[in-house]
């Protein structure tokens, strides 16, 4: 005959473990979804069973606890990199994972729970590398557009990281808008910092003569793309005039003129597309 507990007549055993070993056995064994142990009642078992059944009692209280300390320290953990990307639990799993309140202390739980984590901290490092990035980025820009300094040091002082992300983003995004439109400048600017001599010389001859033969060997397409652009040009150049109310006006043979082309266009510009899509396979 097998038993899941102890029995309580064996005063011996009770002495030995210190506490209740009936309930902090099944306590131990059902939070931790681990197989139960058992001991035989008839016969008694024997000194060598118990010290093992004690041995494994003891190690059952100390993973208990363990896992209640790494849950504790995962919860937190992936709180505040949740914060840190301003987002929030949405699903009802990493609600659970982070909010339940009676959570088994099963592996599958703790497995779930570390893999949440660890997709924070992904996110989290792949966020600040994005930042790191921007930021040179914006070094750069804000040094060759002789960006007023206040400007640079209030995005210095940003720290909350999602947030962070957006207004240097934004912040990119008007300084490569400035130097699109202040190009020349830009560029004399970055000329200046060159230190011009024949190691200089050499690289740049050979990125001519790279884009020489570039050029060279796909003039043809170039050429296409042109034509292909000067077509699309004219398909779209009725279509501008349509929402002018002074179209109807003293035309007469103008809008068989227009149907005429669009007829043409419509013939020429599949040709040209699929000439081009042969020739850049």
């Amino acid at each position: 005959m097998a038993l899941n507990l102890l029995d309580p007549a064996q005063e011996s055993l009770k002495s030995s473990a210190g506490i209740g070993p009936k309930s902090a056995l099944a306590s131990a064994e059902f939070e931790l979804s681990e197989e139960p142990q058992t001991l035989s009642k008839d016969p008694l078992p024997k000194e060598r069973e118990l010290v093992e059944f004690r041995s494994y009692l003891d190690h059952l209280i100390a993973e208990k606890m363990q896992r209640q300390k790494d849950i504790s320290n995962l919860r937190r953990e992936t709180k505040k990199l949740m914060s840190c990307l301003e987002t929030i639990p949405i699903t009802k799993e990493p609600q659970r994972l982070l909010n339940a309140r009676k959570f088994l202390l099963t592996r599958e739980n703790m497995h779930g729970l570390r893999m949440l984590h660890d997709e924070m901290a992904a996110k989290y490092e792949s966020l600040k590398q994005h930042i790191d990035d921007t930021r040179r980025k914006l070094e750069r820009l804000w040094q060759c557009l002789e960006t007023d300094p206040t400007i640079v040091e209030k995005f210095e002082k940003l720290t909350s990281y999602m947030t962070t992300f957006d207004k240097l983003f934004a912040e990119h995004d008007r300084c490569e808008t400035l130097r699109r439109e202040n190009m020349k400048s830009f560029v004399e600017r970055t000329r200046h910092d060159i230190d011009y001599n024949e190691d200089m010389q050499k690289p740049h001859e050979c990125e001519l003569d790279s884009l020489k033969q570039f050029n060279g060997g796909n003039e043809q397409i170039f050429q296409m793309m042109l034509q292909r652009q000067e077509i699309w040009d004219r398909m779209l150049a009725p279509e501008n005039k349509s929402n002018d109310p002074k179209r109807y006006n003293n035309q007469r043979g103008k809008l068989l003129e227009e149907e005429k082309e669009r007829r043409c266009i419509s013939c020429q510009l599949p040709k040209i597309v699929t000439k081009l899509l042969e020739v850049c396979k």
